[in-house]
């Protein structure tokens, strides 16, 4: 029996040890988590964007998006307003328009023979042209952009020609010169009124005009038949001692010299002055400044409009020349025209033609559009320059409780969301505090606050059907990743993110396959790396479905360009791809049903150190009826011109309080982002076993074996004594019977 007992035992014993020896060779882990107590925390990177990709009114100076705009302006009535605009822009009227040859084109007239080539076929410069029209430089290249607007020299921007309004950054004011066609401002004159849009300043505009100055301009069309659109881009006019006289001031009278306007002064352009017709061929402008103070003057447009265009004010409705129904959105051939990438050095090139969005209109299948977005693909020059910049969308930032540099902001292009910025990136170079700004305190008034604007009256609703602006949270080591990871902020709310730390760290080598270092298989260049030194696994995928792509399809669908070590990478990411193109679309369609998000076959393991936030939000309407007052006087004081002219128009303008309260609120969002705490969680994984611990288990487990080894000796040893004992007492009874017997 005890030797049953003992080798069963023994086998228990054996079973427990090769049980313990396969768990270590495992490698197993525990988890550990701990709240850490300090004294500052690291301020995490914020990126934002605007849900709307690109600014209309900058987009509209495009040549080759003016469609995108007129669909996207006329879509909200019927689109045969959109057809109806195009037909009435290729009617061409011999005695005032020119029909290039070769194509469907329709140009001013005066645009014939002026150095400039306007038709794609060149035929508006291949006549019998013995004179330059005036109004554009000879040697100007008019590039991507289209009249009135010229491409600023070496930069991608269209500006407003002569408006008195200087717009080109890298040649500073050049839009405003001699050398792009703008007259030199003279106190008065006679001007003679064509179809594009031509301008008149006060004298030394945008400096200071002079004191006791009457100056008279005359305007009159080529054509009795025409009348005078005038539009006032600008005006700065001092008011006298009491706000309601103006003893500097403005007029503007009619044909038959009865008012068009008051006497305008101050320094916001009246809403209702905005723009102003004449009732005949003849309008007059009158400037008057006394002998004290003086300001900046004025800026006003002027051109003839036919005045069979004034009377066609309405778009009657009728049958659409193309049937949008889903069924014929299903059924449209793929054959849309290619995208153009503007950055190339001849962008009038005859070869290049526009996209047809009507086309990519129609080959969208969803019910709210959202491909059409995917298949207009706008290149990272255009989203650089004509979407919003910093100035415009960012009017108040605040971090612990003083105002931010600008420099601490970081530019980059997202496909779907154009310029994003990004506070306290490691990838800023302007400021050696990038990448390490810290919070020494916790709560409301010691984290980032900011202040957007919007702007939604230029947004492509076409392109944007959600307003807000969009917010992320993240490490400022790692590459912000927008579309998945980002929250969008609404308008006239202000959103509140409290934060909270976390710290997850892995056992890597033996216990997992986890790394901060990126993998080789990606072939990442040492630039690259050098940008984002964290190793993000949702990065990863990405990048590894973009290598695939790149293998697969010879093109892309993303902005990372030149980030390989490998040549052919690089020379197949320069090319997009085009959804048109059906083996391209198909293509893509595979790559990414294949490689795309977690069960993509891609060498992109856990990271062993991540840094997390988690996020309590809050909203709250915003800004209270209380505070709109001081918000308004807030938002006239910003260093955004942009801003200021906004809510000058919407404060002159004829609307009620309520309608104020309403834009407002429609058009700017606030969102502040703290620390609840600097304490912070911190989980991390540690190895099960140690040497010490096996042996000890070893030990632990032989401990018991020999506890019952020790159990069953002294067992054995009381048996014997008993056996002894049972003997002895035998031998003595059996020594008593003897003597009882004798």
């Amino acid at each position: 029996m005890w030797t049953v007992i003992y080798f069963v035992l023994f086998g228990l014993m054996v079973s427990q040890l090769t049980f313990l020896i396969q768990e270590f060779t495992g490698h197993p882990t525990t988890i550990s988590v701990e709240i850490v107590r300090s004294g500052q925390n690291y301020f995490p990177g914020v990126t934002f964007c605007n849900e709307n990709p690109l600014r209309k009114s900058l987009l509209s100076r495009l040549k080759h998006y003016e469609d995108l705009v007129l669909l996207d302006r006329y879509m909200a009535s019927s689109l045969d307003a959109f057809f109806k605009v195009r037909s009435e822009e290729n009617d061409c009227k011999e005695e005032t328009h020119f029909k290039c040859l070769e194509t469907d084109d329709c140009i001013p007239g005066e645009w014939v023979c002026n150095g400039v080539v306007d038709c794609e076929d060149g035929s508006d410069e291949a006549q019998n042209c013995t004179k330059r029209q005036m109004g554009r430089n000879e040697s100007e290249v008019q590039g991507i952009c289209k009249w009135p607007y010229m491409q600023c020299p070496n930069e991608m921007f269209c500006a407003a020609r002569c408006d008195g309004i200087p717009e080109c950054s890298v040649a500073l004011g050049y839009d405003e010169t001699p050398a792009a066609g703008c007259e030199t401002p003279t106190c008065g004159g006679n001007f003679n009124a064509s179809l594009a849009f031509r301008n008149i300043t006060s004298p030394n505009y945008p400096g200071f005009y002079n004191s006791n100055e009457e100056c008279i301009y005359t305007i009159e069309a080529e054509s009795n038949s025409s009348f005078i659109e005038l539009r006032l881009n600008d005006i700065a006019i001092e008011r006298g001692v009491n706000a309601r006289i103006c003893t500097d001031y403005l007029e503007i009278y009619d044909t038959d010299f009865e008012n068009l306007s008051p006497k305008l002064c101050g320094f916001s352009v009246p809403h209702s002055y905005e723009t102003l017709n004449s009732t005949g061929f003849k309008a007059t402008i009158r400037f008057k400044s006394d002998g004290l103070h003086v300001s900046r003057g004025f800026s006003i447009s002027y051109r003839a409009v036919p005045q069979s265009k004034q009377q066609n004010t309405s778009i009657e409705k009728g049958k659409l020349p193309i049937s949008f129904d889903p069924e014929t959105r299903q059924n449209t051939s793929a054959a849309i025209s290619k995208c153009i990438l503007l950055g190339q050095e001849d962008c009038d090139n005859s070869n290049i033609r526009s996209p047809d969005f009507v086309k990519i209109y129609q080959f969208s299948r969803a019910n709210d559009y959202t491909e059409f977005k995917k298949m207009v693909f706008f290149p990272q020059t255009v989203l650089a320059n004509f979407g919003y910049e910093l100035d415009d969308l960012l009017i108040h930032c605040v971090f612990d409780g003083e105002e931010c540099d600008e420099s601490l902001f970081t530019k980059y292009q997202h496909a779907d969301y154009g310029n994003c910025y990004s506070f306290n990136s490691i990838r800023n170079k302007k400021s050696s505090a990038s990448g390490s700004i810290k919070s020494t305190k916790s709560g409301k008034d010691s984290g980032l606050k900011l202040t957007f604007f919007l702007e939604s009256d230029d947004y492509m609703g076409v392109m944007t059907p959600d307003s807000g602006i969009r917010v992320l949270v993240h490490d400022s080591r790692v590459d912000p990743n927008m579309r998945q990871r980002g929250l969008s902020i609404r308008p006239g709310e202000s959103t509140v993110i409290a934060l909270e730390m976390l710290r997850k760290q892995r056992q890597g080598g033996k216990f997992s396959n986890c790394t901060d270092s990126w993998p080789p298989e990606l072939h990442l260049n040492e630039e690259f790396k050098a940008q984002w030194p964290k190793y993000d696994r949702i990065n990863c995928l990405f990048i590894c479905y973009r290598n695939e792509v790149l293998r697969r399809c010879g093109c892309t669908d993303s902005f990372y360009e030149d980030i390989n070590t490998d040549s052919e990478l690089n020379e197949a990411s320069k090319n997009h791809c085009d959804p048109s193109n059906e083996t391209q679309s198909e293509c893509l369609g595979k790559s990414f049903q294949s490689f795309y998000g977690d069960n993509a076959n891609c060498p992109c393991p856990q990271s062993c150190s991540t840094l997390y936030f988690k996020e309590l939000r809050a909203t709250a309407a915003w800004p209270s009826d209380a505070y709109i007052p001081f918000f308004e006087a807030d938002v006239l004081r910003s260093h955004s011109r942009r801003v200021v002219r906004y809510m000058t128009r919407l404060l002159s303008g004829n609307i009620s309080s309520w309608e104020v309260t309403g834009r407002i609120r429609e058009n700017f969002a606030r969102v502040e982002i703290y620390y609840m705490t600097l304490e912070f969680e911190r989980i991390v994984e540690e190895p099960k076993y140690n040497w010490f611990i096996l042996i000890g288990l070893f030990g632990g487990i032989l401990k018991v074996f020999l506890c019952w080894d020790l159990i069953k000796l002294l067992t054995f040893n009381e048996l014997i004594a008993i056996l002894i004992y049972r003997c002895c007492q035998r031998k003595d009874e059996e020594t008593k019977k003897n003597g009882n017997e004798t």
